[in-house]
């Protein structure tokens, strides 16, 4: 791909901006479109001019906010906005490195390592350039409109899917499908019902098929890609969504795309 990769430099140190922004012009596969120290102001610029990439520090102490809170303010952004996340912090805490996670952020580099420079950031971002674009792109085609089919939207469903890991030949797999469609046109519908109506089985299997494949995603899936995909809260003493809280997710997320 020969695309150019636009990335926000989120960063409080003036020195480490002027060295990663002049590393960067050395490129012509990456630019550094906006520079700010202030989390408000990286969270406006996602949302108006949706950059590739958004290289973060999250303790931006001679800036305004912070790192989390720009991830926590696109989390729960109106519309779903996906930029790669790439986190630089001196901070080396393991919770903080979870809820970052869980908001959002795809990879994390630690200032202190040994091999860390301020060429890092550029250096990572144009390994995986290729793969963040390609994603990107994907993730676009996911905007759908009303005038799009029952075929087509659950083709759309069924791709989300199979990005967390869940398998065809797993039978909640298409109860699933079914779930999130009826959601999405009817917030208010009773899902296991419906869906147990659909396929002429009982509530309970239905249910338990369901939860079932859930569960099994959630414990032999990819954790990288389920703190990506699946930023909702999930109840610590389960460790995996409910029937309920999965669909409506995605639902909602497909709602408002």
């Amino acid at each position: 791909m020969n695309q150019t990769l636009s990335v926000l430099l989120v960063e409080d140190d003036q020195n480490a901006c002027k060295q990663i922004t002049e590393y960067a012009k050395k490129f012509t596969d990456i630019n550094i479109s906006e520079v700010t120290n202030n989390s408000h102001s990286a969270y406006k610029y996602v949302v108006e001019h949706a950059p590739d990439a958004v290289i973060l520090d999250l303790e931006l102490q001679q800036g305004g906010g912070s790192g989390l809170q720009f991830l926590t303010d696109l989390h729960n952004a109106p519309k779903v906005i996906n930029p790669y996340i790439l986190i630089t912090t001196n901070n080396c805490s393991q919770k903080t490195y979870e809820y970052a996670r869980r908001k959002g952020a795809d990879f994390i580099l630690y200032k202190h390592s040994d091999d860390y420079t301020n060429q890092t950031p550029i250096d990572f971002l144009r390994m995986t350039k290729d793969i963040i674009i390609s994603s990107a792109n994907t993730s676009n085609n996911l905007s759908f409109s009303s005038s799009v089919n029952e075929t087509d939207l659950k083709g759309l469903i069924t791709q989300q899917l199979e990005t967390l890991g869940f398998q065809h030949k797993v039978l909640g797999f298409k109860y699933l499908i079914e779930a999130i469609y009826i959601v999405i046109n009817e917030p208010d519908a009773y899902i296991t019902q419906r869906v147990a109506a659909i396929f002429s089985k009982s509530t309970t299997s239905v249910d338990r098929a369901m939860q079932t494949s859930i569960d099994k995603v959630w414990k032999r899936g990819c954790l990288d890609t389920l703190y990506k995909e699946y930023t909702a809260h999930i109840n610590p003493d389960t460790g995996v969504p409910t029937i309920t809280e999965f669909v409506h997710y995605y639902a909602d997320k497909f709602r408002n795309l």
